[in-house]
């Protein structure tokens, strides 16, 4: 995907035999890369197949780098021919990578870096059907150890992360992922993610769901690969290893010197030279091999000690969750009290209101208690003035009635005064009717015209006068008063 995206890797016939490795039809790693790195492996004191070496930063000398500077120029200048973009793959890189990053910045290289991340169980029986010679346990070392280191050493530069997994299910997302880390030409992205080809998925093992992100598993890596050379520096392994690697290199230097000194003939007694040859490379040999059993031992140490600090962490970050929740738990508590004594201090504060507010109301009572007896006192007077005055009212009463009674009387006498005058109304009534018919007569009888009716006077004309000289008339004629 990346020598689609622009990437020189070189001639693929310098390239790993695909013959050789069945299970991949290209490996896109350079036989002369391999070899630098497993030269620079075994003056660290291990190789790679063994993973019987783990380095730090400062195992990276400018003597290191020195050393291998002319073979790492004449590699680039042989394989890439000038190229100003290229690309270099080794797995060896998970070990070696501070002394490229040293010497390809040396030659101008602006480095960037592109890390897989894979299924451990996956990678182990992928290996396992590579290197069948190998343990499952080596070949789990090899696994963990590789991702550790590479995600320890690929943080001092700009790096990426893919997923291999991914790589298979979204190429073309990948393939953009890529093209926009590396600068690529966005226009290569579709031609880069086809040559993905699922089938050389041979080993199953994806990620659990719910896995970290593939930064975080770098990190997570990288600070595995700290706490690892943590504590092989504390216990003195690192030394150990340091000058283990020395004496190992001595020991092969002086095994290879005696083998030239037999095979030039350069010693007096050939015969017995060449059995103390083959005797001190049988020794070197055994002393070889028990060092790295002994190596191996240590670092089964290393790694079981890696993994009770990896339970041990999760225990105390199981007992700093518990820890957590007892504070938790107790400032809930607490907060409680808190509020219990504030409601505390709150009843206390209302019990002293009602104790006022009691004593207000008592002498409100005693005030009330003191208006009540004078009311008492005041309702007694008025009960007296009360009963003095129903006496009084019934005297009263008893002259309303006497009272009535007399009107009542006098009532009567104007009702009977009231009928005299209508019955001395009435006899004016008639007796002036009767005047009125005498007149009529006397009126006829003077006039000696009896037919003749003298108009009938108005009402309310019939004055004084008349009626006097009327009445004298009616009592001459009569001999009575009228």
């Amino acid at each position: 995907m990346l020598s689609q995206l622009g990437l020189e890797f070189g001639d693929s016939s310098t390239f790993v035999s695909p013959e050789e490795n069945s299970h991949n039809p290209i490996f896109f790693e350079q036989v002369e890369l391999n070899s630098i790195n497993d030269e620079i492996l075994a003056e660290l004191g291990g190789s790679f197949i063994a993973c019987d070496v783990v380095p730090a930063q400062p195992d990276f000398t400018d003597e290191l780098c020195t050393k291998f500077r002319s073979r790492v120029s004449t590699f680039l200048a042989d394989t890439y021919s000038g190229s100003a973009r290229i690309g270099l793959k080794d797995p060896r890189f998970c070990f070696t990578l501070p002394l490229w990053r040293s010497l390809l910045r040396e030659f101008g290289f602006e480095l960037r870096c592109v890390i897989t991340r894979r299924a451990n169980e996956a990678v182990v029986a992928s290996n396992a059907q590579v290197n069948r010679v190998l343990e499952l346990e080596h070949n789990r070392r090899i696994a963990v150890l590789s991702s550790w280191a590479a995600s320890y050493f690929v943080r001092a530069n700009p790096w990426n992360a893919v997923d291999f997994d991914m790589l298979l299910d979204d190429p073309h997302g990948v393939a953009k992922q890529l093209s926009a880390f590396v600068g690529g030409d966005p226009n290569l992205i579709e031609s880069a993610s086809s040559v993905i080809e699922p089938r050389l998925r041979h080993i199953s093992g994806q990620q659990e769901q719910g896995a970290i992100r593939v930064d975080e598993w770098v990190a997570d890596n990288a600070n595995s690969y700290a706490v690892l050379l943590k504590m092989m520096k504390e216990t003195g392994l690192s030394d150990l290893l340091r000058v283990s690697r020395v004496q190992h290199r001595n020991w092969m230097r002086r095994a290879l010197a005696a083998e030239q000194d037999v095979r030039h003939d350069q010693v007096v007694a050939e015969a017995a030279a060449v059995l103390a040859g083959q005797e001190w490379r049988a020794s070197m040999d055994f002393a070889g091999a028990v060092i790295s059993q002994r190596m191996r031992d240590l670092e089964h140490a290393v790694f079981d000690a890696v993994r009770r600090e990896a339970e041990l962490k999760g225990r105390i970050d199981e007992l700093g969750r518990e820890l957590e929740a007892q504070i938790a738990a107790k400032k809930d508590i607490s907060s409680q009290v808190d509020q219990y004594r504030q409601d505390a201090a709150a009843g206390e504060h209302r019990l002293t209101e009602m104790a006022d507010i009691h004593a207000r109301v008592a002498g409100e009572l005693s005030a009330a208690a003191k208006e009540r007896d004078l009311l008492q006192e005041q309702v007694l007077g008025l009960e007296s003035n009360l009963g003095r005055a129903i006496e009084r009212g019934h005297a009263e009463a008893m002259g309303r009635q006497e009272i009535t009674e007399q009107l009542a009387r006098e009532q009567a006498a104007v009702a009977a005064s009231k009928r005299e005058l209508a019955e001395v109304q009435a006899s004016r009534d008639r007796a002036r009717e009767a005047a009125v018919v005498l007149r009529r007569t006397l009126d006829d009888m003077l006039t000696g015209s009896p037919g003749k009716t003298p108009a009938e006077p108005n009402e309310g004309e019939t004055s004084s006068e008349e009626d006097s000289r009327s009445r004298s008339l009616l009592s001459r004629l009569l001999g009575r008063k009228s």
